[in-house]
C-alpha cells in the first residue's frame, strides 16, 4: 500500500492507524473480508441512525463494485456511500472552502494535476480536527478498497481521516494501476 517514495515504514504506519487492513491477489477473498468486518465494525461504530458508512475507492468501476456489494448486505441497506476519493476531496474542499481561504498557500509543482490539488486541499482540511469530525459525525467508519493505488495525496487524506474515523481498508500489491507507485 505504500506509495511513491514511500518505503515499508511508510505502510507500517498507515497499518498501525486503521482497524483491519486485508492484502492479498485477486481472487483471495479479500475484498469480502473487507466487508464483512465492515458489517461488523458497522454494529459498533455506527451508533446513530444518521450515520452512515463512507466507502472510498480510486476508480469509478471499483465504487460501482463497491456499491453492489454493500447493498447486498441487509444491515447496511441505506446506511453506505460508495465515492471515488477525487469526489470525496472535491466534496469535502468545496463544502469547506472558506476555512481553505485562511490555511496557508501551497505551492504547488508543474505536474500537479486538477484531482491531485483537491485531494491535498482536502487532506489539509481534514488535518483540522474540526473538519476531520465533521466528517467523522456523518462517516465514522471509512472503508478503502483498492489501497494499492493510493498516490501520497490520497494517502494523506486517509490518515487525516483515520484520526476521527475507524478505517477499514483492503489492497492487492499486484494489481496496482499506478505505474510510478510502489505496491
Amino acid at each position: 500500500m505504500a506509495a511513491a517514495k514511500h518505503g515499508h515504514d511508510e505502510r507500517v504506519a498507515v497499518e498501525a492507524v486503521i482497524r483491519a487492513f486485508f492484502e492479498g491477489p485477486a481472487g483471495s477473498g479479500k475484498t469480502h473480508q473487507l466487508i464483512e468486518e465492515a458489517v461488523t465494525a458497522s454494529r459498533e461504530v455506527l451508533l446513530h441512525p444518521e450515520q452512515k458508512l463512507l466507502a472510498l475507492t480510486f476508480m469509478n468501476g471499483a465504487r460501482h463494485r463497491l456499491n453492489f456489494r454493500f447493498g447486498e448486505k441487509r444491515e447496511l441497506r441505506g446506511r453506505f456511500a460508495c465515492l471515488t476519493f477525487d469526489s470525496f476531496a472535491g466534496t469535502v474542499a468545496r463544502r469547506r472552502r472558506a476555512l481553505s481561504r485562511s490555511l496557508p498557500p501551497v505551492r504547488h509543482g508543474r505536474d500537479t494535476n486538477d484531482f491531485d490539488r483537491t485531494c491535498i486541499e482536502a487532506a489539509r482540511l481534514l488535518e483540522l480536527p474540526e473538519v476531520a469530525n465533521w466528517v467523522a459525525n456523518s462517516y465514522p467508519l471509512v472503508v478503502v478498497d483498492e489501497a494499492q493505488d493510493l498516490d501520497a495525496h490520497r494517502l494523506r487524506l486517509l490518515k487525516a481521516l483515520s484520526e476521527a474515523c475507524c478505517v477499514v481498508a483492503a489492497a492487492d500489491e499486484f494489481q496496482n494501476l499506478n505505474d510510478h507507485v510502489d505496491s
